[in-house]
């Protein structure tokens, strides 16, 4: 919901001013009811916890910016904060009637306008950060300000915002559902949210470009939408994409995969295609293929299973931070779409919806699948189960798969490098 600068200052003034905050209540408990009346979600845990997941800059709608960005921010209405250490301190909007600093200076100093020649001064320990889902500045030669409606959707925003595509791009990927369910209405919603993800997937797993074993096992895994080196005249001739627009949306693509610092768009994609093939039965998994595996665990073979735990198969254990956002976005994202009943739904749930219920990806992510789970899967498939000392053996062997099970284990949204 957007607000204009005095209703963000009224909902501050009015909680610092009416709640009763508990007797020590430190600066981070009093912004956790200020941005839940906001409509506004913070990170849990202690201080540092909540510091170190605002800076990886991929807590949904919080996004770095500078003092003067955020300051800019909260005079439209958006939820900014600054973050150190030891305080946080929201600020204000600056309004012709700024009453809110004297409504609560007298009881916390951590409300707070910059002013441009005190922002040095005022919060030299500070990080600051705004909440811009519902609005983002962006600095040119005249001040502008871009919002989700100027977008098609919320899905498309993250397209741009989270995933880092232009915008032109972004529609073309989103235009992939529409034209998906204007060529096949008669096919299930959940058989259309497949054939998406298979196709965006494809892009860069599976095709004509990789070797014949793994055409092989992500055509068995995955299922197939068409013929492998046929994509290129399926989205054309098909689907009725451009030329020119099919080689904009494989190279953007591409590019998204070999650069993500956020999670990787087409491995989340491929992981997805594999969740909902197994559960439509479009997997053909090969008479001494599936000997290998439970037959659950296909389903997960395209995602976090395959990159940690397929060695025994001949296959090195990798696993980049990357692969490890996208591999439980999936997850997370196969369950809205079952639940929403089709891609876009779900899509738009998760990236709007999920910072106001759940916390991050990882908490949602162990509720549907438990820590133990995972990593007696994992266990499993490396032959490691019946050790002694199992995560010493993961530990020596596969760092990138013991990296994995312990940000999981310790309920990380972003994968970490440990010793």
């Amino acid at each position: 919901m957007k607000m204009t600068a005095e209703q963000y200052n009224n909902v501050v003034k009015c909680t610092m001013k009416r709640e009763e905050f508990p007797k020590g209540a430190d600066s981070f408990e009093q912004a956790r009811v200020i941005f839940k009346n906001l409509g506004v979600a913070l990170p849990q845990g202690t201080r540092r916890q909540v510091l170190d997941l605002l800076q990886t800059n991929d807590y949904m709608g919080w996004r770095s910016c500078t003092a003067q960005e955020a300051q800019q921010y909260a005079n439209k209405g958006v939820a900014a904060i600054g973050v150190g250490e030891d305080r946080m301190v929201i600020l204000a909007a600056v309004t012709e009637e700024n009453e809110i600093e004297e409504t609560v200076a007298a009881k916390t100093p951590m409300v707070m306008t910059l002013q441009a020649d005190a922002i040095t001064d005022a919060a030299p320990d500070l990080a600051f950060y705004a909440y811009s889902y519902d609005t983002t500045t962006t600095q040119s030669s005249t001040d502008t300000t871009e919002s989700v409606d100027q977008y098609r959707d919320v899905y498309t925003y993250e397209l741009v915002h989270m995933f880092g595509f232009s915008q032109s791009t972004a529609l073309l990927i989103r235009s992939l559902y529409d034209k998906m369910d204007q060529k096949f209405p008669s096919d299930s919603k959940l058989e259309r949210a497949w054939k998406c993800a298979r196709l965006l997937g494809g892009i860069e797993y599976g095709n004509e470009n990789e070797s014949i074993l793994m055409q092989t096992l992500w055509k068995q895994f995955a299922g197939e939408v068409c013929s492998i080196g046929e994509e290129q005249a399926y989205f054309i001739t098909t689907l009725g994409y451009t030329l020119e627009e099919y080689d904009q949306l494989t190279i953007d693509i591409h590019s998204q995969h070999n650069n993500s610092t956020t999670s990787d768009f087409v491995h989340m994609q491929m992981a997805l295609a594999t969740r909902l093939a197994y559960l439509l039965n479009k997997q053909k998994i090969l008479a001494d293929i599936a000997a290998i595996f439970v037959e659950e665990d296909a389903a997960y073979v395209g995602g976090w299973l395959g990159d940690t735990s397929l060695a025994r198969v001949g296959f090195e254990p990798s696993m980049r931070n990357a692969d490890y956002c996208a591999d439980l976005d999936a997850e997370n994202l196969y369950h809205f779409i079952l639940d929403k009943g089709n891609s876009i739904s779900g899509f738009n749930y998760y990236f709007s919806t999920v910072p106001h219920t759940y916390v991050t990806r990882i908490d949602l992510f162990l509720i549907y699948l438990s820590y133990d789970f995972v990593q007696q899967k994992v266990f499993w498939y490396l032959g490691v189960k019946n050790e002694e000392d199992p995560m010493g053996i993961i530990k020596q062997r596969y760092p990138d798969t013991y990296n994995f099970l312990c940000s999981i284990r310790d309920r990380r949204s972003t994968m970490a490098e440990y010793e």
